[in-house]
């Protein structure tokens, strides 16, 4: 098995920065996937009007009373348990996926946290080390994507397999997953116990915790308690980046933050009098910044052009930004 990358990630949404500030981290079911052919044997609808958890609980409720009982609900009843004591919890080689933070980060609202791969929270310790080599419990797996599935559609089957839950189809491909698995009863908090898929909240140690990337449509608000829980929860050690859309190309730049620059002030850098022929190269100098914006604007001037690029305070412009010409500030590339 291949080793993990020495940080992984964790899309969430804007409202999962609790995350940060009570130090808990969730592990989900399998069968609570968005995908719910990738681990299930439910592929036809549920009985009229009934939810999942109603044919489990009649299973097992006509089982225990010696009473006629379908052989599937039994099966259903009986690997949907089993494979729900695991909770599962995804991440990311990929920080910078604009699918990934359409999809699981809200838009662009929410975060990304990057955990430490070399970390004790992703080693096996304990009764989960006594079933690593049979259940990879507590341990970093890379998923696999192949059309061909590690074992047939069998709810049974797909419970007890070590290879179904890290295996998926090709078309998620992008999203570059690694997974761990941990036993519910290791959870420090439970909510909704009593739901079909309820919470299971795992201790998130502030050292697991490497960076943390704030989404570029993130709310002033959101940004504000962001800043408090990092200035006072340990987590002094933690890189913050802000990410942002990249001026010139169809992808994410990641840009260096403080707390004191987390509100994103902006300020100006002005290139002045470039000529049309280093129009080009002007550009690609500022979004070397990283810049958060450049635009081109023609001058009066035949053939000369001024680049304005947007960046956030702190970058060595001053509050004030700057103003320069092209031909005596030294800026060319190379």
């Amino acid at each position: 098995m291949r080793k993990p990358p020495p940080v992984l990630y964790k899309y969430l949404s804007s409202e999962r920065v609790d995350v940060i500030r009570d130090r808990r981290i969730r592990f989900s079911q399998v069968a609570a996937f968005n995908d719910p052919l990738e681990s299930s044997a439910f592929t036809g609808p549920l009985p009229e009007d009934r939810q999942l958890q109603d044919v489990i609980d009649d299973a097992f409720r006509a089982r225990q009373s010696n009473r006629a009982v379908e052989p599937d609900d039994i099966l259903k009843a009986f690997g949907f348990s089993f494979a729900n004591v695991l909770g599962v919890l995804s991440l990311s080689e990929d920080p910078l996926s604009l699918l990934m933070w359409a999809h699981y980060a809200e838009r662009h609202e929410g975060l990304v946290l990057g955990l430490a791969a070399e970390h004790p929270f992703f080693r096996p310790d304990g009764y989960a080390a006594l079933l690593d080599d049979v259940m990879g419990l507590d341990t970093l797996r890379p998923v696999t994507y192949q059309t061909a599935r590690h074992c047939t559609l069998d709810q049974v089957a797909l419970a007890m397999s070590d290879k179904a839950p890290f295996t998926k189809s090709p078309e998620w491909s992008y999203e570059k997953e690694w997974r761990i698995r941990k036993h519910k009863e290791n959870a420090v908090t439970i909510l909704a116990p009593q739901s079909t898929f309820p919470v299971w909240l795992f201790r998130l140690p502030p050292d697991c915790v490497s960076a943390v990337i704030l989404g570029c449509r993130m709310r002033p608000n959101v940004r504000k308690a962001v800043a408090g829980y990092l200035s006072k929860n340990d987590y002094e050690h933690v890189q913050l980046y802000q990410a942002w859309p990249h001026p010139i190309e169809y992808r994410l730049q990641l840009v260096p933050l403080t707390l004191e620059t987390i509100m994103l002030p902006q300020q100006k850098l002005v290139i002045k009098n470039v000529p049309e022929a280093e129009v080009d190269s002007a550009v690609a100098r500022c979004v070397d910044l990283p810049a958060l914006k450049v635009e081109r604007v023609l001058q009066p001037d035949p053939g000369l052009w001024t680049v304005v690029a947007t960046a956030i305070v702190g970058r060595g412009l001053g509050k004030e930004g700057a103003e320069m010409d092209w031909s005596t500030a030294g800026l060319r590339r190379g």
